[in-house]
């Protein structure tokens, strides 16, 4: 016996209360309140129902022994144990077969019929079919179960439903014959000149529904039902039917037309008994279902069915297709009354994991409440023909909106009312199709009204109507429905991305294509990505672990596919050493050799000519990018994850001085735009932070914010509010509003300076990433050629003359960087060797520098040795001009800088460790030095020194004259 997991079973049974109410109908009364139902036969209920902390539901048998004590208590696999005098390992399997829980090839096998083939007799005719079935009162209970909890035997036979035993076709002289089971029913609906067989629980699609034609027979298009209403009719109104001749007998008999109340368009075969025996006084019993998916509703059927029914219903399934099919009818045939199953029901799990989404399904998930909640429905079911027409007084034509039905008109088509912060009037008119959203304006509305009533050729009185109706006026659209949309579109586990082919859903998992309808989601239309994804197996694998202390590291990037251009040119930008690479190690190789090598290795990031060292510092800048586009693609915000990423230059230059043109800004204005909403800021003025609308476009649809080309002096501690805290915005046209941090943009900056003042709180924000010098501009800075990604490309980045198939390579590489930051646990910085080195030449500034250059060079005479402090500020006052104070916290500040950047060890072995200070009596006077020592410096104290009375320091003193 195979193994069936209980939890699972439960999970799949809303807790087992789907089990509970198939073993106990009456249950369905017990829930959230004290009622009782009856286990047994008994006078009074004594059994209980109440849902468990954990979810799950459990039936207290009261009077299981008379005793109070000594209450049974059973959750849904004990309770199918003792109703139906099993053991557990049989109940589990009985339970998961007739829900389908249970292991794919399992399900698979439980899910078909039993199959018989034999070769045929002479007397068996090809072709045909043989049908052994069930009388209408045999047909097995738990089969009418599967139909769903409103069909019954009296619809099955009124709509020519049969139980099938078995069937059998003769093919190529065979006979394959196909048995129900206990577990797997199959019925036949019966029609004239077919037969429609019906298996409700194969496992695949395809299989569920066949044909059994007779020779002459049709059920293309075929309406079921339809002949079964236009019967009663025919039979309550005999002198409507054809044929009817009118006699001295019926001449003087009551002619008063009686008419179907309602009849309704069901979806499909189930639906159609369930709505049939909802049990609503004057509703429900006349039904009428397309043959197929595909089939329409003729104007004939059409017809047919207004003449015999006072109002026409369609029920439209939940789905994609379904709203989209309905619609369509509804306005096509703008009288039909179309109601609307509540949007909740797709939250609920059918056995197969899909979204509930018809009438079956609303009916199994609401059960006794189904009957009231469908006459509710029944009751804010509109036509989308949104006006009335009546000949007035004066005997001439004469035109009413219908407010109501127009709303709902505009509804059912896609407009709404919308709130919004920072706009004008806080709201804005849209429309929406699909997950995809667009704003309109009230003209726009009016406009679509006006062009539906002419592609529909209405009167044109009736349109010169609506050209002046007041409700179509921008004051009177204020009354459209208003529309609550999800436009967050990431969480913890991943992000969804809007491309014209469908959306997908990126996480660490992998990348998966969604199933229509069941996204909730929201997309505006200017973010929809306008090229279609097909998704391509891995470009690159990361090997990454975790050491000792928590920290991530990076092992080795595999590339396996890098035609993408977008990739290509991350590489360029990640290759340190390309002036050794392609430069020094080529330098008097034979011209063949150097064009070879350049060719093999194009877009390399492990080429031959570099060490091992230097080719993994290589990959891990480029995984160190890969990184920043998963992280900024992400979009969710987390406070343990405040990272602003700093795209800057690997070059060191003067720290007034950049070179730029090293390609920083295409990653974010051309690739990550590509794939989120920004918005740009330049950030070369001065006093940035001073202007009241600098977010003045910022939304919580905005995904994130550049600080781009920033100025030498950007205070980076400006960004710590909008990169830990909620986003205050002051839009010019709009009233101030504030963004929560889990909605608020993330923010990034570019530069070609290095950041000042770096802190911790710096540090724990900043995400830095460093781009070599591989694209560059010839001449200054000793560059042999100009190099960017057009001349390698042959075009900018993404333009227009970027192919199909390149625009799909590059949507795949950056949907594959975000899956791979979603495996990392931790922050991923580069190598920060030259981030640091940058740091510290803007710590110590251009004038300090070149300064302590001469001034401690290693030809000079002032290394290794005692110099006194005061004196070496003067000297460096004296060659800084003098113009500007200089206390002696910052002047030791740049020296410690200076000497991290050279190699060389401030203050070695001082006389005051924990003050890291030198200590001397000079002429009796106590002094502070200081030693700036080469790496093998020790330090020497003179015996003067060691017996000096004076020795003894007031560190106290000297803390407070310096």
């Amino acid at each position: 016996m195979p193994f069936y997991d209980h939890e699972a079973i439960l999970k799949a049974t809303d807790g087992g209360l789907d089990i509970i109410l198939f073993l106990c109908p009456d249950a369905k009364n017990c829930i959230g309140n004290n009622k009782h139902f009856k286990l047994r036969d008994e006078n009074t209920p004594s059994t209980s129902l109440k849902q468990m902390p954990d979810g799950n539901w459990v039936a207290t048998d009261w009077g299981a022994s008379g005793k109070a004590g000594d209450a049974n208590k059973m959750n849904a696999i004990l309770l199918w144990q003792h109703i139906k005098g099993v053991d557990y390992k049989t109940a589990l399997e009985q339970i998961a077969l007739k829900w389908g829980i249970m292991p794919e090839e399992q399900l698979k096998e439980a899910r078909k019929p039993d199959f018989n083939k034999r070769a045929a007799t002479p007397e068996e005719k090809e072709g045909a079919y043989d049908f052994k079935l069930y009388k209408l009162e045999d047909i097995p209970k738990g089969w009418i179960d599967v139909l769903g909890p409103f069909a019954n035997l009296e619809n099955m036979a009124k709509y020519h439903w049969h139980g099938v035993k078995e069937y059998s076709l003769v093919k190529n002289r065979s006979v394959f014959t196909w048995a129900s089971k206990e577990n797997y029913p199959i019925f036949i609906i019966q029609e004239k000149g077919f037969k429609k067989i019906y298996q409700p629980l194969a496992y695949e699609k395809k299989d569920r529904f066949r044909y059994a034609v007779e020779e002459g027979g049709k059920k293309t298009d075929f309406l079921h039902g339809l002949t079964q209403a236009q019967a009663w009719y025919n039979e309550a109104n005999p002198w409507m039917a054809d044929g009817y001749s009118q006699t001295e007998e019926n001449a003087n008999e009551d002619r008063e037309e009686q008419k179907i109340p309602a009849l309704f368009i069901c979806s499909g075969d189930r639906d159609a008994l369930n709505v049939a025996g909802l049990g609503i006084k004057g509703v429900g019993q006349w039904v009428v279902w397309k043959n197929s998916e595909s089939a329409k509703i003729s104007t004939k059927d059409y017809k047919a069915m207004k003449k015999i029914a006072e109002q026409v219903y369609n029920i439209p399934d939940l789905d994609n297709t379904g709203v989209n099919e309905g619609l369509k009818l509804a306005l096509f045939y703008l009288e039909i009354h179309t109601v609307e199953l509540p949007e909740e029901l797709k939250e609920k799990k059918d056995w197969r994991g899909n979204p509930r989404k018809d009438v079956t399904d609303f009916c199994e998930v609401y059960r006794d409440k189904a009957p009231s909640m469908f006459k509710s429905l029944l009751r804010v079911s509109y036509p989308l023909k949104f006006w009335d027409s009546y000949i007035n007084a004066r005997q001439k034509m004469q035109y009413e909106v219908r407010d109501t039905y127009l709303l709902n008109f505009l509804a059912r088509c896609g407009f709404f009312f919308y709130k919004m912060e920072g706009v004008k009037d806080d709201f804005i008119y849209i429309k929406v199709e699909d997950n995809i959203v667009k704003p309109v304006t009230a003209v726009e509305v009016k406009r679509f009204v006006t062009h539906f009533l002419k592609e529909k050729r209405e009167d044109v009185r009736l349109r010169d109507y609506f050209l002046k109706a007041p409700r179509l006026n921008p004051s009177g659209l204020t009354d459209l429905h208003e529309k609550e949309l999800d436009f967050k579109y990431y969480n913890k586990e991943g992000r969804l991305f809007f491309f014209k082919n469908g959306i997908y859903k990126v996480t660490a998992q992998g990348i998966e294509k969604q199933k229509p309808g069941t996204v909730k989601q929201y997309v505006w239309e200017e973010n929809l990505i306008q090229h279609k994804l097909d998704v391509d197996p891995q470009y690159f694998k990361v090997k990454h672990s975790v050491d000792e202390n928590g920290k991530l590291q990076i092992e080795d990037i595999e590339i396996k596919n890098n035609e993408c251009e977008f990739f290509k040119y991350l590489i360029q930008t990640s290759r340190i050493h390309w002036k050794k690479e392609l430069e020094d190690e080529l330098e008097g190789k034979p011209k063949k050799e150097r064009l070879e090598y350049l060719e093999k290795h194009r877009f390399s990031i492990d080429g031959p000519n570099l060490s091992d060292e230097e080719i993994h510092e290589q990959k891990l800048h480029l995984v160190n990018k890969m990184y920043v586009i998963g992280y900024m693609l992400h979009r969710y915000k987390d406070m343990s994850r405040p990272w602003v990423p700093i795209a800057m230059d690997n070059r060191i230059s003067d720290s007034g001085k950049s070179f730029g043109g090293s390609g920083k800004s295409i990653l974010f204005n051309v690739g990550l735009k590509s794939l989120c909403k920004s918005e740009f800021i330049g950030a070369k003025k001065q006093k940035l932070f001073d202007n009241d609308f600098l977010f003045g476009n910022v939304t919580k649809y905005t995904d994130f914010v550049l600080f781009d080309d920033t100025n030498e002096f950007f205070d980076f501690e400006q960004l710590y509010p909008y990169s830990t805290g909620d986003f205050n915005v002051n839009p010019k046209n709009g009233k101030p509003f504030v963004i929560k941090f889990s909605e608020s943009p993330k923010l990034a900056m570019t530069t070609n300076f290095a950041l000042r003042n770096i802190t911790p709180s710096s540090r724990r924000r900043a995400l830095f990433l460093v781009f070599s010098d591989y694209y560059h501009e010839a001449g200054e800075g000793g560059y042999r050629e100009d190099r960017s990604p057009r001349s390698e490309f042959g075009h900018n980045m993404l333009d227009e003359h970027t192919s199909p198939e390149e625009f799909n390579r590059f949507y795949n590489f950056m949907l594959q960087c975000l899956q791979m930051y979603l495996q990392m646990p931790g922050k991923l910085n580069p190598p920060m060797s030259q981030v640091e080195l940058r740091n510290l030449r803007s710590r110590m500034g251009d004038t300090f520098f070149y300064w302590a250059e001469v001034y401690f060079s290693r030809e000079g005479d002032n290394l290794n040795k005692e110099l006194v402090k005061k004196q070496v500020m003067d000297d460096y006052k004296e060659e800084a001009g003098g113009k500007f104070v200089l206390t002696p916290q910052t002047f030791k500040d740049k020296l410690e800088a200076y000497c991290m950047y050279s190699d060389l060890i401030y203050n070695p072995d001082p006389t005051d460790p924990a003050t890291n200070r030198y200590i001397r009596k000079i002429d009796g006077k106590t002094t502070e030095m200081i030693v700036i020592g080469t790496e093998n410096f020790t330090a020497e104290t003179t015996a003067e020194n060691e017996s000096d009375s004076e020795s003894k320091i007031d560190f106290h003193e000297i803390s407070k004259n310096f």
